[in-house]
C-alpha cells in the first residue's frame, strides 16, 4: 500500500499522527464525487478550468475512513469547520467547500482526498527509527501538484536522490 508514497502528515502529538496520500489517484473523479454528495440541486457542475475541478482526480488520503472525504487546501480559504495546519495549509472536510470548490469560491489550490493515514502512539517513530520511512520538510508543490506521476521523483530530488537506480528502498543498517 505504501510503497513509493507520500504522505502529508498533518497532525503529530503523544497518541500518534495522521496524514493523508499525496501522489495516488482515487478511481473516482471530482464530478462523480460531486454527484454522490447528497441532494444535487444545490450542487452546480464543476468548472473545468480550475485545476482541482472538472475531471481531476480525487486523491486516495489513505486506508482509514475511506468513504470521508478531506480538503486539504491553501489557507486563504476559511471556514467554521477549517482546520489550520501551517500558516499556508489548512484542512476542511465538509459538504460547503466541496460546493464552494464546484462554484468557484473556494481556496486557490486544493487537493480533495478520500481517507487518511494514521499511526497510534510511537508506531511512525519507531517505523522511522527503522528505515522503513523517509522524510523531508512539507513542500506545497508536493502537496498540490496534480502531476501525480512525478512527486515521488521529485520527493526523492529534494532529499538528494536524484535517481531511483541509486536508493535502495529496503530498509537497513551498515
Amino acid at each position: 500500500m505504501f510503497g513509493g508514497t507520500i504522505i502529508y502528515v498533518c497532525a503529530h502529538n503523544a497518541d500518534g499522527c495522521m496524514g493523508f496520500i499525496v501522489n495516488k489517484a482515487h478511481k473516482i473523479t471530482l464530478s462523480e464525487l460531486m454527484s454522490r454528495v447528497g441532494d444535487n440541486e444545490d450542487a452546480p457542475p464543476i468548472h473545468e478550468a480550475v485545476n482541482y475541478a472538472g475531471h481531476a482526480a480525487v486523491r486516495v488520503g489513505g486506508p482509514v475512513d475511506e468513504n470521508r472525504g478531506f480538503i486539504l487546501h491553501s489557507s486563504e480559504y476559511e471556514l467554521d469547520a477549517t482546520i489550520p495546519i501551517t500558516p499556508d495549509i489548512s484542512l476542511t472536510s465538509t459538504r460547503e467547500a466541496l460546493l464552494d470548490l464546484a462554484q468557484l469560491r473556494g481556496p486557490r489550490q486544493a487537493v480533495v482526498s478520500l481517507g487518511y493515514a494514521s499511526w497510534g502512539a510511537n508506531q511512525l517513530e519507531s517505523e522511522i527509527s527503522k528505515n522503513y520511512w523517509l522524510t523531508l520538510d512539507a513542500c506545497t508543490k508536493l502537496i498540490f501538484d496534480d502531476q501525480l506521476d512525478n512527486k515521488y521523483d521529485t520527493a526523492l530530488g529534494l532529499i538528494g536522490i536524484h535517481s531511483r537506480a541509486s536508493y535502495v528502498s529496503e530498509p537497513g543498517h551498515a
